[in-house]
């Protein structure tokens, strides 16, 4: 499964990344805010971005609904410190990850995805 990363907080986009890696999921991207996002999924198309809420200049969910405009079947798990997993889902987010989240709830979501 290839996967963007999306969040303005490198640390955790380190974080993140190590553990999908360890787990074998191979990270095609990283953006820092979803201005950023947008441009990286159309140029990668992963099979997963996992995505922040909360980002400077254009939010997750703005760029979740720009995604999926273009690509509708675009696999997007949005997570957040703010329980916003309605709003999220009815965005067109195929899971939600409540922040802080551990490596569980992280590879719980990934494979619900292809359910």
């Amino acid at each position: 499964m290839r996967i963007l990363l999306v969040d303005d907080t490198v640390s955790l986009r380190k974080a993140v990344k190590r553990t999908l890696e360890v787990a074998g999921y191979e990270i095609v991207g990283e953006a820092g805010d979803g201005r950023e996002a947008i441009v990286q999924f159309m140029r990668l198309r992963p099979d997963v971005t996992i995505m922040d809420y909360q980002m400077p200049r254009v939010s997750g969910l703005e760029a979740l609904r720009a995604i999926r405009r273009e690509f509708p079947q675009a696999a997007v798990i949005i997570c957040s410190s703010d329980d916003i997993e309605g709003e999220a889902l009815a965005g067109g987010a195929k899971a939600f990850i409540l922040k802080p989240f551990g490596r569980n709830e992280l590879l719980y979501a990934l494979s619900t995805i292809n359910e």
